[in-house]
């Protein structure tokens, strides 16, 4: 019994998702949302569409609390992705150390309202290890329980398009979540 949950909780741990947090641009100069603010929510608050279409296809859950990010695989895999933030919002923007130790931007391109379930469209950039010609990583925060309009998420792609001056597709992630985490 040992050795067959020993070996369950080895491919729990090991299994990952198609979510890379490294897998970023550099940091163009930007500045963000000046009426952003790091309060936290009472919601439960997680990604609610990404720019990439792996990660809205092989994630079904990606929930966010205290810094980490809990992903649930379509397959029901789990990844924890732990980042440190650091609180130093400034222009709608503020860093991050990921569990690389390397330091990522964040960028707060617009804060939506109760129109569209309070969400927040974010741009994740380094100037350590992003590399140029990647496109942009680009995801949106909301509470993973509501739902939103397709516009809000056809509004803030077309938003982060014009900023960052190309095309960035968002895509909804499934958000099957259980309320456990």
């Amino acid at each position: 019994m040992f050795v067959r949950c020993t070996l369950f909780l080895c491919l729990a741990l090991s299994t990952v998702t198609a979510y890379n947090y490294q897998a970023v641009t550099t940091c163009p100069h930007i500045e963000g949302d000046p009426s952003f603010s790091l309060k936290p929510l009472r919601t439960v608050r997680g990604i609610v569409a990404t720019s990439s279409k792996n990660d809205s296809v092989s994630d079904r859950c990606a929930i966010l609390k205290a810094g980490t990010f809990y992903i649930t695989g379509e397959d029901n895999s789990y990844t924890i992705i732990k980042f440190k933030e650091n609180k130093d919002l400034s222009k709608g923007s503020f860093t991050q150390v990921g569990p690389d130790g390397n330091t990522y931007q964040v960028t707060v391109l617009r804060s939506y309202g109760p129109e569209c379930g309070y969400m927040s469209l974010r741009f994740r950039c380094s100037d350590t290890v992003g590399q140029d010609g990647i496109p942009p990583h680009v995801i949106i925060h909301g509470n993973v329980f509501d739902e939103r309009s397709d516009d809000c998420i056809q509004d803030a792609a077309a938003y982060a398009s014009q900023v960052l001056q190309q095309d960035v597709p968002l895509y909804p992630v499934k958000n099957q979540c259980d309320n456990t985490i």
